[in-house]
């Protein structure tokens, strides 16, 4: 598999184009409301990574992911709290998608190598838990606070959306980061392309990866999910 960064405009509205379309067709399918922009925020000022499978089209996009420093700007919602950590060190990983679950468990894998690479001590994400759970799709992370509304989006009938906040950090992460690295990757001098083997390949993904290092049953079936999207 490989994660690449996406600068040109031309990729960045592919990405955007892709996220769109695996939205509509996740759960129940949702999209971003009319007079939302930070949904635009994310994808003009966040950093943009595609996943693609060279064993397929490498020009076709299968997944990919958003991630912003809190010191480039500041996470989608007040908590949880984590200014006890420096900002840079903060990493809020939203808009992930995919049209399949290989993509999906890639883009994930991706996150992980990306939290190693940049020197992560956390990562923040906002699954949607309602009206359908998507938080079992992301082992290492514990859940921080209540589910919270989701002002930016709704479900394509109209319905509230509800987030649950989670974070990555310490042993959770050090596991996660530990994980995705084992297996070894290759990244360019510029860290904007990163090569490594295809997680499903091995029949795991990182879900049933993270439960094996804390001495967990796997439960097949149990990772990612065709058009997941966070």
């Amino acid at each position: 598999m490989e994660l690449r960064y996406l600068s040109t405009q031309a990729e960045r509205d592919s990405f955007a184009q892709a996220l769109t379309r695996a939205r509509a067709s996740a759960g129940v399918g949702f999209r971003e409301k009319p007079r939302s922009r930070v949904g635009q925020m994310h994808l003009r000022f966040a950093d943009l990574y595609g996943v693609f499978d060279e064993n397929g089209d490498p020009n076709r996009m299968v997944g990919g992911f958003a991630i912003h420093a809190l010191d480039m700007f500041g996470q989608s919602y007040p908590d949880p709290d984590l200014r006890d950590l420096p900002p840079e060190t903060v990493f809020e990983i939203g808009e992930l998608w995919s049209c399949s679950r290989n993509g999906g468990v890639a883009a994930r894998w991706g996150c992980g190598i990306m939290a190693g690479v940049l020197g992560a001590r956390a990562l923040l994400i906002y699954p949607i838990i309602d009206p359908w759970d998507l938080t079992g799709s992301y082992p290492g992370f514990a859940r921080a606070g209540a589910p919270v509304v989701w002002p930016f989006a709704q479900t394509l009938d109209g319905r509230p959306i509800l987030v649950q906040p989670m974070v990555s950090r310490e042993r959770g992460l050090e596991a996660m980061v530990s994980m995705v690295s084992r297996r070894g990757f290759e990244i360019s001098a510029d860290q904007r392309v990163v090569r490594f083997a295809d997680p499903m390949l091995a029949g795991l993904g990182i879900h049933a990866a993270l439960r094996r290092t804390r001495g967990e049953r796997y439960q097949p079936g149990t990772d990612g999910q065709r058009g997941a999207a966070l």
